[in-house]
């Protein structure tokens, strides 16, 4: 009985082990689509999508192929089926934080569902306080969600009327700021608000404002920045600029002096008009006290902080740099041109 029991038992085992090795054998060949599909997703999303589905029916239980099913539907377009198809396959594998992000960046970017995009990239940080991409994510909501002013009626009397019935841009970015856990004691931001100018022929920014004051709560609670290491101005003069940001000839400005050597993160954030030099058709911060009939001379040029920001990186070993500039550089506005004897 003994021996019949024990031959038995190895007849069993021998039986199940044939469809484990086969299903085995099949998620191995699921990795090869999987990996030749990602050689496609950029070049020819569509047949890179087919390799995966080929995979996931090889190997139903494959995270990766279900994920770059998602993504290869992002590539073509395919905004909507996209986030259906990622939030599937987060339903099987909930803690997959590749999918959470690109989740949270399709309903972010394309304005899908931007509100949820920003919950799951805070939940990334509540989990995970050092996760950069979620950091990100956050940012790009709040960049994103920024109110932009209306298109301007070719009525002037309209016009005037819609610009007058503007309301301060209150929204739940503005307001619903979560707090995380999340610490960066050493990271430097600089956030500038132009809304008013000197020169009564440059209309204000009536939003700007309120983003760089809403920029500054998240950078602070979300983002984990030190109130202190960050450089706020309100209608920021030519003057500020260059101590900030340096000039031409030295870039050793406030935002240098302020950094740790290797351990100081960069954000810099400007709201206000850009205009560009109608003959270099170079780009420029416009300054609170710029000259609307010489920006070339009373503004900043927008060259000379990439220039000096990769000169100060280069130097201080900045691990992270992020610029976000809520600005148009074509000189025209809702409420006119910017640039005055311009032909």
């Amino acid at each position: 009985m003994k021996i019949l029991s024990i031959v038995f038992i190895l007849s069993v085992l021998f039986v199940m082990a044939g469809p484990v090795f086969a299903e085995n054998k099949q998620c191995e060949n699921a990795v090869m689509y999987v990996e030749e599909g990602g050689k496609l997703i950029q070049s020819e999303p569509a047949r890179a999508e087919a390799l995966f589905r080929e995979a996931l029916r090889l190997c139903p239980e494959s995270a990766n192929a279900s994920y770059n099913i998602g993504l290869s539907l992002y590539s073509q377009g395919k905004n909507t089926e996209a986030v259906d198809a990622l939030k599937v396959m987060l339903n099987e594998n909930p803690d997959h934080a590749d999918a959470m992000r690109m989740l949270a960046y399709i309903l972010i970017k394309e304005n899908i569902d931007p509100a949820r995009g920003k919950m799951i990239a805070e939940n990334i940080l509540k989990a995970n306080p050092k996760d950069e991409g979620a950091k990100k994510l956050v940012m790009l909501a709040l960049t994103e969600s920024l109110p932009t002013t209306p298109a301007a009626p070719s009525d002037k009397k309209a016009l005037s009327k819609q610009v007058a019935s503007i309301p301060a841009a209150v929204s739940d970015v503005d307001t619903a700021i979560p707090v995380t856990k999340i610490k960066n004691p050493n990271a430097i931001a600089v956030v500038i608000g132009n809304r008013d100018y000197n020169d009564k022929d440059i209309p204000s920014v009536d939003y700007a404002l309120n983003d760089a004051e809403a920029v500054k709560k998240y950078l602070v609670n979300v983002l984990g920045y030190q109130e202190g290491n960050i450089i706020y101005e309100q209608n920021a003069s030519k003057a500020k600029f260059d101590a900030i940001f340096g000039t031409k000839e030295n870039y050793e400005g406030r935002l240098y002096n302020y950094l740790k050597k290797g351990h100081s993160d960069i954000f810099v954030f400007y709201s206000g008009h850009g205009a560009p030099d109608p003959k270099t058709k170079q780009g420029y911060f416009v300054p609170a006290d710029a000259d609307s009939h010489a920006i070339n001379l009373t503004a900043y040029p927008l060259k000379q902080l990439y220039d000096n920001i990769a000169k100060i990186a280069k130097d201080m070993n900045t691990p992270n740099v992020f610029i976000v500039v809520d600005s148009c550089f074509s000189g025209a506005t809702e409420k006119g041109l910017l640039l005055k004897n311009v032909s």
